[in-house]
C-alpha cells in the first residue's frame, strides 16, 4: 500500500505563463563563442543531438582558441559535450570528457591552493557521479559523490551549498541498490536541513518526510511514520492549490497505510475513501492509476468486515486490471483513452503514446476512418507527439484531423480547432512564424464565428496569435488581440484574478517594444500589485514583473524607481539576466565601477548555471 513521492528538481525562470517577454541586455551578445552556445543548448532542447554535438565540438575548440586551454570556458564547453554524450547514451565518452575536466580543475591549482579550488574540483566529481548514477555504475557513484561531499565540506564548511542536493543523490543511489538502512540517516539529514533552512512548510520538506516515513513503516516504526506523514499531509494540503491534487492522494494513502498496520481501520477508511475520491477526477474511474486506491480501501473495508463494498472494489480493479474481453470495443477504446489522458496528465507521453495509438485503431475498426471520434483521436495522439517534439509524426496526425473535422462544421468545431491549435504549436515550436500565424488566424476567425465573444478560448487563441505576431515584430497586429483577451479575462475573472497578470505583462511587452512606455507602466504596475497579493512580496513569481517594470522605468530615465526594483527581484532571485539589466542601468549613469562588479557577477553566474 505504500507510494513514494519523487525527489524533483525545481527551478525559478524570468518566463511568463505564456512564451512572451522581454529580451534581456546580457554581457554575451557580441561574444562568437557564447554565440555559439547558445546554439549548441537550442539544438540540444530540440532533440538535435548530432547537430549540437558537432557545435559543441566547435564551441570547445573555439574556447580554448580564446580563453586558454584551463580557462573556465573550455570547461563548461567540456560539461556541456559530455551531457550531450549523456543524452545519447554514449557514457564512456561521456566519462571520458568529465575526466578531461577533472584533470583541468586539478592541474589548475598549480602552487596557490584555495578553498575555490576544491569546490571546483568536487563538482567535477559530483558530474561524475550523476553520470554513474545515469548508467547505473551505483558503486563507482557512491565513491565519486563521496569524494565531492568531503572535498566540499573541507573546502567550504559543513553546511556547504550542494549538501542537500549531494545528500539526494546519495540516498538515490542506496534505495536503487536497495540499501534503505544507509538511507535513513541522510533522508533525517534532508529533512533537518530543509527545515533549519526554513523550507519547514515546502513540498521538498513534505517529500522528505514521505520518504523517511516510508523508512519507517518498512521498519515497523508506525508511531514516528505517522507523525511524518500527518505533517507531510498538512504541508501538502496547504500548499495545494488544487483541493484533488494527487501530492494529497498519496499522503492520505501512507498516512492510511500506517494506520491499517497498526489496526486503526476507522481512521484509515476515511483517508483512502478521500484519496479514491482524488485519484478518481485526476486520472479516470476505469485507469490503473486508481487500481492501488481501489485495493487499499477494499482491504480496509474487508478488516471491518464491509464485505459487500470490499467485494465491488474488488470487483473494478479486476475489471481494470483484466481488460476484459467481454466490454464492447467501445468501452475497451474508452477505457485505453482515459489511461492514456491519466498518463499525460502526469507527463508520460511515452507510455500514453501507444495506447492512443490503439485508440485511433479502434475508433477507425468501430466508426469509419472519417468519423468525428477518429479525428478526436488523432488530436490526442498528434498531441503526445507534439509533448516529445516528434513534430512530423504530430503535423500528420493533426493534419488529417483537420481534414475529417472540417467535414462536420460548425457541429465539430472543437476538432477543428484543436488540430488548428496543434499544428500552429508545432511550427511555432520550430520558430516558422508565419506558418503558425496561418493556423492561428483560422483559429481565430473559426472561435469567432462559433463561441461567444466571451468566450475563455478565444481570450486563449487570440493570446497564441498576438504571442508569433510579437515573434515577427509585428506590433500593431498583436496590440487589438492581446486587448481583447485582457478584456475577456477582465469580464470572466475579475479585475484583480492572477491571471492577468500574464496578459497585462504581454500587452505591456507590445507597447515597451512600440517606444509606448507611458502605456506600459500601468499594466505593469497593475500586473506587480496581482502578483504581490497573490503571491506575496518576496515570492518568485514576482520576479518577471519586477525586471518588466524596472526595464520601462529605466526607458523613461525614472533610474531611482528602476534601481530599486531591480534590487528587489535580485534579492529575491539573484540571475545573470537581472544583474546584467542592473549593471547596463549604472552605465547609464555613469557608474561605471557598480556596473563592471555585476557584470563580473553575472558571467560567472551564468557560467556556473552552465557548469551545473
Amino acid at each position: 500500500m505504500q507510494r513514494h513521492l519523487s525527489n524533483k528538481i525545481l527551478g525559478t525562470f524570468l518566463l511568463l505563463l505564456f512564451p512572451v517577454f522581454f529580451i534581456p541586455q546580457t554581457f554575451a551578445q557580441d561574444n562568437a563563442f557564447y554565440q555559439l552556445n547558445q546554439k549548441v543548448m537550442e539544438s540540444a532542447r530540440q532533440g538535435k543531438y548530432d547537430e549540437s554535438l558537432l557545435l559543441a565540438k566547435e564551441a570547445l575548440e573555439l574556447a580554448k582558441k580564446e580563453f586558454g586551454p584551463y580557462h573556465d570556458n573550455v570547461v563548461m564547453s567540456l560539461n556541456t559535450l559530455a551531457a550531450i554524450y549523456a543524452s545519447q547514451g554514449k557514457y564512456s565518452k561521456a566519462e571520458s570528457v568529465l575526466r578531461r575536466v577533472l584533470a583541468i580543475r586539478t592541474l589548475g591549482i598549480g602552487d596557490q591552493v584555495l578553498a575555490k579550488n576544491y569546490a571546483d574540483i568536487a563538482a567535477s566529481y559530483r558530474s561524475l557521479a550523476r553520470l554513474y548514477a545515469q548508467a547505473k555504475r551505483y558503486g563507482r557513484a557512491e565513491k565519486a559523490i563521496g569524494r565531492a561531499m568531503k572535498m566540499d565540506k573541507g573546502a567550504r564548511g559543513k553546511e556547504y551549498p550542494d549538501k542537500t542536493e549531494d545528500l539526494n543523490l546519495l540516498i538515490s543511489l542506496y534505495e536503487a541498490q536497495g540499501k534503505t538502512k544507509e538511507a535513513e540517516p541522510l533522508y533525517k539529514l534532508v529533512l533537518a536541513d530543509y527545515e533549519a533552512s526554513g523550507g519547514a512548510n515546502s513540498p521538498s520538506s513534505a517529500i522528505a518526510a514521505n520518504n523517511l516515513a516510508n523508512i519507517y513503516v518498512a521498519n515497523k516504526k508506525y508511531q514516528d511514520a505517522e507523525e511524518l506523514l500527518k505533517k507531510a499531509l498538512e504541508i501538502n494540503e496547504r500548499n495545494s492549490k488544487d483541493p484533488n491534487d494527487h501530492a494529497v492522494a498519496v499522503s492520505l494513502n501512507n498516512l492510511a497505510t500506517v494506520y491499517t498496520n497498526e489496526g486503526k481501520y476507522s481512521q484509515a477508511e476515511p483517508l483512502l475513501e478521500r484519496a479514491l475520491d482524488i485519484d478518481e477526477r485526476t486520472f479516470g474511474k476505469v485507469s490503473p492509476e486508481i487500481v492501488a486506491d481501489l485495493n487499499n480501501l477494499a482491504a480496509v473495508y474487508s478488516c471491518q468486515n464491509k464485505y459487500q463494498r470490499s467485494e465491488s472494489l474488488y470487483k473494478r480493479a479486476l475489471e481494470i486490471n483484466e481488460n476484459n474481453p467481454a466490454l464492447s470495443q467501445e468501452e475497451i477504446a474508452k477505457s485505453l483513452n482515459n489511461l492514456a489522458v491519466g498518463y499525460s496528465y502526469q507527463k508520460k507521453y511515452s507510455d500514453a503514446e501507444p495506447i492512443l495509438a490503439k485508440v485511433l485503431e479502434l475508433n477507425e475498426k468501430i466508426y469509419g476512418p472519417t468519423d468525428p471520434a477518429v479525428a478526436g483521436a488523432l488530436n490526442n495522439l498528434a498531441a503526445a507527439h507534439l509533448s516529445q517534439a516528434k513534430y512530423d509524426m504530430a503535423e500528420s496526425a493533426f493534419r488529417r484531423s483537420l481534414e475529417i473535422g472540417e467535414r462536420y462544421l460548425p457541429e465539430k468545431a472543437g476538432l477543428v480547432t484543436a488540430a488548428l491549435s496543434g499544428l500552429g504549436s508545432i511550427y511555432e515550436s520550430q520558430s516558422k512564424y508565419t506558418e503558425a500565424e496561418s493556423f492561428y488566424i483560422k483559429m481565430v476567425d473559426l472561435y469567432n464565428k462559433v463561441l461567444d465573444k466571451n468566450s475563455p478560448d478565444l481570450a486563449s487563441a487570440s493570446n497564441d496569435l498576438a504571442r508569433v505576431y510579437i515573434a515577427q515584430k509585428k506590433y500593431a497586429d498583436a496590440e487589438p488581440l492581446l486587448k481583447k483577451a485582457l478584456e475577456i479575462n477582465e469580464h470572466n475573472l475579475g479585475p484583480d484574478d492572477r491571471s492577468l497578470s500574464v496578459y497585462l505583462n504581454n500587452l505591456a511587452t507590445v507597447y515597451t517594444s512600440e517606444g509606448k512606455y507611458s502605456e506600459a507602466e500601468p499594466l505593469l504596475v497593475r500586473a506587480l500589485d496581482i502578483d504581490e497579493r497573490s503571491f506575496g512580496k518576496a515570492s518568485p513569481d514576482i520576479v518577471t514583473d519586477l525586471n518588466n517594470l524596472a526595464t520601462v522605468y529605466s526607458y523613461q530615465n525614472k533610474y531611482q524607481e528602476s534601481e530599486s526594483l531591480y534590487k528587489r527581484a535580485i534579492e529575491i532571485n539573484e540571475t545573470p539576466m537581472i544583474l546584467s539589466n542592473l549593471a547596463s542601468l549604472y552605465e547609464k549613469l555613469g557608474k561605471s565601477d557598480e556596473a563592471k562588479t555585476l557584470q563580473d557577477r553575472a558571467k560567472k553566474l551564468y557560467e556556473s548555471q552552465q557548469r551545473s
